[in-house]
């Protein structure tokens, strides 16, 4: 019966019972699926130093393969997620007892310019976020990790907390690289462009849009594009 309501409902209206009805899931399992993809691609990275791919079309399967592929399957099935992890175990000690000074190496490259730790940090959250975005429409993505709206907290309620997180761990620049970075508002102009994008995208295909979540006229993109250039404004200079 609430099958055939839901099919009487026009697409606006499906949306909106369709995105009302999450309650949220266990804290436990939003905190293992939104960290083991962090853990297994830490590990898959490690395993890259010893397996290079030779060639611009082999790094990119080896990045689908053991980057995205992982990731997506994390975030639509709690069982994989919790397979990550545990492989993510077993396998960083062997790792890493097998070259100890490659993982010194490591720890020497957290003062680089550019920390490899970081961009595969905010890497993970990106492909998290699109990953949640593009599946959460679908029958295969569990409703219990779609955005809550009245209570509870879910997997994609990590979402944009999770971004200025990992914004806000900004790496090491070195002097000449600080003085040729652009300016706040050129950095974060293409998610400004985005956030107005999308304003004017679900005006005009009246798209169903939670105004308990950013309000009438605010967005995700706006967010993090508001939010990184204040933060780059009001950074001390040389930090």
């Amino acid at each position: 019966a609430k099958l055939d309501k839901l099919a009487r409902l026009s697409a606006t209206q499906w949306k909106a019972t369709f995105a009302s009805t999450s309650v949220g899931a266990a804290a436990s399992e939003v905190l293992l699926v939104g960290l083991a993809p962090h853990a297994w691609v830490a590990v898959a990275a490690l395993a890259g130093r010893h397996f290079q791919p030779r060639g611009r079309r082999y790094r990119w399967a080896f990045d689908v393969v053991s980057f995205a592929i992982p990731t997506l399957l994390a975030c639509v099935d709690a069982s994989a997620a919790l397979g990550l992890l545990l492989a993510s175990v077993m396998a960083l000690p062997r790792l890493l007892a097998d070259d100890p000074a490659d993982a010194a190496g490591h720890l020497a490259t957290l003062n680089a310019p550019r920390p490899a730790c970081l961009t595969r940090l905010r890497g993970v959250v990106l492909l998290q976020t699109c990953c949640c975005i593009l599946a959460v429409d679908f029958a295969i993505f569990p409703r219990r990790f779609a955005k809550t709206e009245a209570f509870g907290y879910s997997l994609m309620d990590l979402g944009v907390g999770a971004a200025i997180v990992a914004a806000a761990l900004p790496p090491r620049r070195a002097a000449d690289a600080d003085a040729a970075a652009p300016s706040p508002l050129r950095r974060h102009a293409p998610l400004l462009a985005l956030g107005l994008g999308r304003l004017l995208a679900v005006r005009a295909a009246s798209y169903h849009e939670a105004v308990g979540e950013y309000g009438v006229h605010w967005n995700a993109f706006l967010t993090l594009g508001v939010a990184g250039g204040v933060a780059a404004s009001l950074a001390p200079a040389g930090a």
